[in-house]
């Protein structure tokens, strides 16, 4: 039997029998390297040898991220009752998440669905992946796990994972109560839209609590509620609904064009099947390094990463640092030319780059990405004088995801080599 071609990515995989039956339904971060495994039989057991003897077909579906990963595995399950999957659970029943109703809505796992009161989630067939995204999740929306109302605040109040705490609204008087009653259970219902596969719609909510928080000139609570956009956005990379993924198997791919053909019209490029990412990591100017990331028709092709020990500066000067790594990867003319060049920066470090490029008589659509407000800078023309536009986007959009991702692969490629070095310069 031939093996099906898969790619190194978030999904869900599905054996299926010569009946066109789904006989077990998996999930993974990385596919080609799960389904990989089933075909090593030396380490397998007896009751995966069989279900792998059975299969005649693997069908499977790309996501963007483990977390919808997750919630589509879980949904199959419920949806087609593999004969497998019930095999192998190592409990009678499997297990759910449960939201309970009332005043103060409770967050726990059950092995039933026996509450008509309560919403349930699952059934998700592993429970420590399960507890480890509720106590994840429960940093972006912090609630409640006490089974009754005290009189002092709980101990997880203190550490920000229960706000606002029943036992405090409790003491205040009525309006106040009311008040907070209602935002408690505004967290639960935001903890439901994220588990259905709509955390689009908490993200959005996040952003307007943010600028009004801001406006306010509450700038820790406005800090706080965009560390919570930051950690869902991280969970769930790119926000799509599951039921999108049910309707459209190649979503994946889809995603992915729509993102280049997005940042290619922004960039002003003609395509953008090739972009370089660039960012420079150092402490107070020493161990310098600079990273180029490459993504390939919107993946990472980490086969063309290149990372830079920067030698011309010793002193905190990031404009000086990023203008000596793109002059040296001009150099290198067996590298294929990006069709755009992004630049964790904003103005300064984009018309650096700019001034390169120039001076090699070199023409590369180049923006950059500013990290506070996280606008895009475009590089115009005005007069015949070089002028700037910030374009501002809405959290989501195809555009400002891929460079969102890119950015942060070169950040994270940079840091890694500067620590590297740093560890290196502190032994001797």
């Amino acid at each position: 039997m031939k093996r099906p071609e898969l790619p190194h990515s978030p999904g869900v995989y599905m054996f299926v029998n010569n009946n066109k039956e789904v006989i077990y339904v998996g999930k993974a971060i990385d596919l080609k390297n799960r389904v990989s495994s089933y075909f090593n039989p030396s380490l397998l057991s007896p009751k995966t040898k069989q279900m792998v003897a059975n299969h005649s077909s693997i069908k499977y579906i790309r996501t963007t991220s483990e977390f919808d990963a997750l919630l589509l595995e879980a949904k199959l399950i419920k949806s087609f009752k593999p004969k497998y999957n019930v095999i192998w659970r190592d409990d009678k029943h499997p297990l759910y998440i449960k939201i309970t109703g009332g005043t103060y809505p409770k967050v726990t796992t059950s092995r039933k669905e026996d509450d008509k009161a309560s919403v349930y989630f699952g059934p998700f067939p592993s429970s420590r992946i399960v507890k480890e995204t509720l106590r994840f999740l429960r940093e972006i929306v912090p609630y409640c796990i006490e089974r009754t109302v005290r009189q002092k605040p709980c101990f997880y109040a203190h550490i920000g994972l229960c706000h606002p705490c029943p036992n405090e609204i409790e003491q205040q008087p009525t309006s106040i109560k009311k008040q907070l009653q209602k935002e408690y259970r505004s967290h639960i219902r935001r903890l439901v839209r994220i588990l259905q596969g709509k955390s689009s719609a908490v993200i959005s909510e996040l952003m307007k609590d943010m600028q009004i928080a801001s406006d306010k000139e509450d700038y820790r609570t406005a800090q706080h509620i965009k560390d919570a956009r930051e950690k869902l956005t991280y969970l769930t990379e790119k926000r799509r609904s599951i039921h999108e993924y049910l309707k459209n198997p190649n979503l994946y791919s889809d995603v992915r064009i729509e993102e280049c053909e997005r940042i290619a019209q922004i960039a002003g490029a003609a395509g953008a099947s090739r972009i370089e990412g660039y960012d420079i990591s150092n402490t107070m100017g020493t161990n310098a390094t600079g990273s180029m990331v490459v993504f390939q028709d919107g993946d990472p092709d980490t086969s063309s990463y290149r990372r830079f020990k920067i030698r011309t500066k010793n002193a905190p000067d990031d404009y000086a640092m990023m203008r000596e790594m793109i002059r040296r990867r001009l150099r290198h003319e067996e590298w294929p030319r990006p069709d755009i060049m992004l630049i964790d920066g904003g103005i300064g470090h984009v018309s650096t780059v700019l001034d390169v490029l120039e001076q090699e008589r070199i023409t590369i659509p180049t923006i950059g990405l500013a990290k506070q407000l996280e606008e895009i800078i475009v590089p115009t023309t005005s007069g015949g004088e070089r002028t700037f536009q910030k374009v501002h986007l809405p959290l989501g959009s195809p555009a400002l995801r891929i460079v969102q991702r890119i950015r942060d692969e070169a950040h994270r490629f940079a840091k890694t080599y500067h620590i590297k070095l740093r560890a290196k310069s502190m032994l001797y």
